[in-house]
């Protein structure tokens, strides 16, 4: 948000709170042909006018569009064929202010300016990161609208829900970038049984307590955040890509090609850590161990979760 933007924010709140007190302080009194009835009613005026400013300079903001999903649920398959839609270019695995992989060795990483600025220790790091991010993406989406193309954001959701004894409980990159940019999301979900085994055998549960409950209580409070228009489910993907994708590319405002199924698996994007295959279909469930199958038939949290998306249990 730029500074004229925010100070006419800051008036407009002030504006408002002047307005109701004024309406407080008089009660009924009559005040329609009064000095204190014109300042109530010039008061609402440019109230009204500092409001539809505001809404019009909103609408003006540049789109950006934002993928989540947890980790192990399938988002990799579909970043990929989301970036294979024409004139579009996804950044993976975004996320402004994560410790994962940031270790006590430090690495090379010459073009990270955000870990090099934690490396470096300076002061409020996690404001400075947001603020790098921001203005990052802002000069990314301004050269891809100058060639005509689009920018999608893959975040790194994992780093919000699925790290340390609790959960953030919103989008790091959405606080980030929400006062510059119009924000579309879309977010992929997998039934989190299967991601959940994924989640194990990657050694990827970084959360505590680490356990199936505990993974879908962060689960539900992550897809609370979000519209069922907002949803696609990966299980529904792999049985019909091209009609999911162009749903996909409707909501997201992006071009589609129906060809993108003869050349998805060639993009590039980090995070490529699943069983790898340029044919999209249903994958086998891995191993349920009767303790997991305890867990499951427990989990309360996963029910919220199967009732809503209709995964059987």
């Amino acid at each position: 948000m730029s500074k004229k933007l925010a100070d006419l924010s800051q008036i407009n709140e002030e504006l408002s709170g002047a307005l109701h007190l004024l309406q407080e302080r008089l009660g009924d009194f009559p005040v329609k042909d009064t000095t204190q009835g014109n300042i109530i009613q010039g008061t609402a005026s440019l109230l009204q006018r500092c409001a539809d400013i505001v809404d019009n300079k909103q609408s003006e903001k540049p789109l950006v569009r934002v993928l989540h999903h947890f980790a192990c649920s399938g988002g990799t398959l579909i970043s990929k064929c989301i970036s294979s839609m024409p004139n579009t270019y996804l950044l993976s695995e975004v996320h402004p202010t994560t410790h994962l992989n940031l270790g006590g060795n430090t690495e090379f990483r010459p073009t990270d300016v955000i870990s090099l600025c934690r490396y470096a220790r300076l002061p409020n790091i996690d404001e400075l990161s947001r603020t790098i991010l921001e203005a990052s993406v802002q000069r990314v989406s301004e050269f891809l609208n100058e060639i005509g193309s689009k920018l999608v954001i893959r975040e790194h959701t994992h780093s919000d829900y699925c790290v340390g004894e609790r959960e953030t409980g919103y989008s790091e990159v959405v606080k980030s970038l929400s006062h510059s940019f119009r924000i579309k999301s879309v977010v992929t979900v997998r039934d989190p049984i299967d991601s959940y085994l994924s989640l194990k055998n990657n050694d990827w549960a970084h959360f505590s307590p680490n356990n199936f409950e505990e993974y879908c209580r962060r689960y539900v409070t992550f897809l609370n955040n979000f519209d069922d228009a907002q949803v696609f489910k990966y299980e529904t993907f792999v049985e019909n890509p091209s009609d999911q994708m162009k749903l996909i590319c409707e909501y997201l405002e992006l071009e589609f090609v129906e060809s993108f199924l003869d050349f998805f698996d060639t993009a590039v994007v980090t995070g490529d850590s699943g069983r790898k295959s340029s044919n999209i279909s249903k994958r086998t469930r891995r191993e349920v161990s009767n303790e997991m199958q305890e867990e499951i038939n427990k989990s309360q949290n996963y029910r919220t979760i199967a009732d809503r998306f209709h995964y059987e249990l």
